[in-house]
């Protein structure tokens, strides 16, 4: 009797990392039962090769803006999901921001040693690696010019930034609790 099976198609010791400074994403494994690799991002082709042999390592770097989806394929067999929260940092969460007539108080969690952006008008105005879990900032009022037009970011080394957090809208006198 002759048993047919199915090719197991998989990928083994599969790793990501991104550049920063070149934004791009690598991803590298051992292919298992296929030579044909299609890697899609947002449901749209980015990358399409064949390997020399099955079961051999590979390795591949692509080019990327934004915080999408990759999904890695043989033929229609879904290999691997690669989303956001796996190469990108998250964002700080705010636990507290208070705006008075000198100031802006921002009470935040993260990890020590990630670095903490504060931003106006796409450009940074304030910049802090972080050493506890529940850090602050208190940032003059001189350091800017609109407070509504402030946003937050947080980067971890070898992943990608956090997208922007934009701080609660404040008057004077006003404190916001919890703000994600």
């Amino acid at each position: 009797m002759e048993v047919f099976r199915t090719p197991a198609y998989g990928v083994a010791n599969f790793h990501t990392s991104y550049s920063g400074k070149t934004h791009k994403i690598t991803f590298s494994g051992t292919a298992s039962g296929f030579r044909d690799l299609v890697i899609k991002y947002d449901g749209k082709i980015v990358k399409e090769f064949k390997l020399k042999k099955a079961d051999k390592h590979f390795k591949t770097t692509i080019p990327f803006k934004g915080y999408g989806t990759f999904k890695i394929y043989c033929g229609n067999q879904l290999l691997k999901t690669v989303s956001a929260k796996k190469y990108a940092t998250s964002g700080p969460t705010l636990n507290i921001v208070k705006r008075n007539k000198d100031s802006v108080y921002i009470d935040f969690y993260t990890t020590p040693g990630n670095i903490i952006k504060i931003w106006e008008k796409g450009q940074p105005i304030y910049t802090t690696i972080t050493d506890i879990q529940k850090d602050n900032i208190s940032l003059d009022n001189n350091k800017f010019n609109n407070y509504n037009d402030l946003r937050i970011t947080q980067h971890k080394r070898g992943k990608k930034t956090s997208k922007m957090v934009a701080l609660p809208k404040l008057e004077v006198g006003d404190v916001y609790r919890r703000v994600k």
